[in-house]
């Protein structure tokens, strides 16, 4: 009885041919022990670029990229495109024309009248300011309009110098023979120059006009608060002072 059976199997002495489940295999890979040479799907491996991680070599939706420019920012050194008026080939032609009559424009056509009578060159009105004034207006131009300098037939630029020089006639009555920019006190009153001619002339009230309705936009509300003197005004013999206006100091304060 005490003698053990060689043929039949002892429980308490394990069997060397069969595996035993609570000893790990050595030649097994375990499950919840990760292979040193299998890449972990989890941790991400030295060659193979990690989702989470951003990558050095690919650039980044949401960083911008330096040496691209954005489409969105304007770009504050880069002057405007010019429109089809600046490419005209008229236009450039005039343009080139005016620049080669400068000095005679300064010297002989934008002059004003001395008090005393003869003719000087003005002091506001030079050709610069013509130019630069003329490329505004043939390529942004105020409220849709432009200025008109010529088509792109054989005498366009003719047209455009015709056009130039109307615009020049009329602005040699109004302001250039005076030398003045603002408005000229010209409306005489029983022989005088009331001031309230900067309300108004020729029996105008200025503070009455209104833009019509595709203009309302640029019309500018009455501030009856405003303190405001002309820069220029006219230089004939007797002309008044340049003409300001200013808020009542008292119900009884009055113009003449």
């Amino acid at each position: 009885k005490n003698k053990p059976n060689k043929n039949k199997p002892n429980k308490n002495k394990p069997d060397k041919n069969k595996p035993n489940k609570n000893k790990p295999n050595k030649n097994k890979p375990d499950k919840n022990k990760p292979d040193k040479d299998k890449p972990s799907k989890n941790k991400p491996g030295k060659n193979k670029p990690s989702k989470n991680k951003p990558d050095k070599n690919k650039p980044s939706k949401n960083k911008p990229d330096k040496d691209k420019p954005d489409m969105d920012k304007p770009d504050m050194d880069k002057p405007d495109k010019p429109t089809s008026a600046v490419v005209n080939s008229s236009a450039k032609k005039a343009l080139d024309i005016l620049k080669s009559k400068e000095n005679k424009i300064d010297n002989e056509l934008f002059l004003y009248e001395l008090p005393g009578g003869g003719w000087v060159p003005s002091t506001v009105y030079k050709y610069d300011g013509l130019e630069k004034g003329l490329k505004v207006m043939i390529t942004k131009g105020v409220a849709g309009m432009k200025f008109y300098l010529g088509d792109d037939s054989s005498n366009g630029h003719k047209k455009g110098l015709v056009n130039v020089a109307a615009f020049l006639a009329q602005s040699m009555k109004e302001t250039i023979k005076y030398d003045a920019c603002d408005e000229n006190s010209w409306d005489l009153i029983d022989g005088r120059y009331p001031l309230s001619n900067a309300c108004g002339q020729l029996g105008q009230s200025y503070q009455d006009y209104h833009c019509p309705p595709h203009e309302k936009h640029m019309e500018c509300p009455v501030d009856k608060n405003m303190e405001i003197t002309a820069v220029t005004h006219a230089k004939w013999y007797g002309a008044p002072a340049p003409l300001f206006c200013r808020p009542k100091s008292d119900k009884n304060d009055f113009t003449g």
